[in-house]
């Protein structure tokens, strides 16, 4: 049965509008010359890829975990997060192009996530791929009568999630929320649990809802271990914002997708695990060479 979201344009706009520093006309010359150089660049990559993997290894030999302890280590005080930090970011949302802050555009995400949770009122809820953990214990400010929990694959980012929920959240974190938080203890109640998504450390059907924001676009490797796993410990409903292969059907952005073994399914593909689509949306800003768009699944 198809699911309706109490979120409009007006509120999505005025989420994203404190994260831009510039909107530019089309047809704008500096844009126009920034996304052919980017252009060039990811088809090479993506050539690369395909035909010289020998060539591609030579720089690749971190893994995914590994990168993204690195990763997260960096980022430990949060500091992508402050809407103000100008970063040279092409964005587009529909026919409109701007410069956002780095993470600005991620604030929609988290509106989003929330409206579903409005929608579906879950008791319980995980997030797969739960980072540094902000996504979870800003909406369990939100919502604080809501068990959320975050599994991470990274030992750095469980720690500092950890170490985040034992004191207040940090301002920064505070101010980048794209909805009121009505309880500043709530995110010390938020559960953070390392493993990976293709074994997820759960009973099946242990909970209500299972999202994912931008985490299965890195897990290509073991994408149908991750969404059956999803499926396994869901008993209602999924929810993922990812670059689902309907987002990213240009040249630029195929070329992205392919270049860096990102996440492939399409939403057609959700059925053979079990998972019925009764929402989508692409209505959101994306990365000129990157489609996002969310996705939510019934469990059959």
């Amino acid at each position: 049965m198809p699911l309706s979201l109490a979120v409009n344009r007006e509120q999505l706009a005025a989420a994203f509008a404190p994260a831009v520093h510039r909107e530019v006309a089309a047809g704008d010359r500096d844009w126009s010359k920034t996304v052919r150089r980017l252009h060039l660049a990811l088809r090479w990559k993506a050539f690369a890829t395909r035909w010289l993997p020998w060539l591609e290894r030579r720089g690749q030999s971190a893994t995914v975990r590994e990168t993204y302890e690195e990763v997260w280590g960096a980022q430990a005080d949060f500091h992508k997060f402050d809407l103000a930090k100008r970063e040279k970011q092409l964005v587009v949302w529909g026919e409109r192009q701007f410069y956002p802050s780095q993470l600005g555009a991620k604030r929609i995400h988290l509106l989003y996530i929330a409206a579903l949770i409005e929608a579906l009122r879950p008791g319980r809820v995980l997030e797969v791929g739960s980072g540094l953990g902000q996504n979870a214990m800003l909406l369990a400010q939100r919502f604080p009568d809501v068990q959320f929990t975050g599994v991470e694959l990274t030992a750095q980012g469980t720690r500092i999630a950890a170490v985040t929920r034992a004191a207040p959240l940090p301002e920064v974190l505070q101010r980048y929320a794209p909805f009121p938080l009505s309880d500043a203890s709530a995110h010390a109640r938020v559960g953070f649990v390392r493993g990976s998504a293709a074994q997820l450390p759960f009973a099946s059907s242990a909970f209500d809802l299972v999202y994912t924001v931008q985490a299965l676009e890195q897990m290509e490797a073991i994408r149908p271990q991750a969404l059956s796993e999803i499926a396994r410990v869901c008993r209602g409903h999924t929810a993922m914002i990812e670059p689902f292969r309907d987002w990213n059907q240009t040249s630029l952005r195929r070329a992205k997708t392919q270049g860096w073994g990102l996440f492939s399914a399409a939403i057609a593909d959700l059925p053979a695990f079990g998972l019925t689509a009764v929402h989508s949306t692409g209505d959101m800003p994306m990365k000129v060479y990157y489609g996002v768009g969310l996705v939510v699944a019934e469990k059959r």
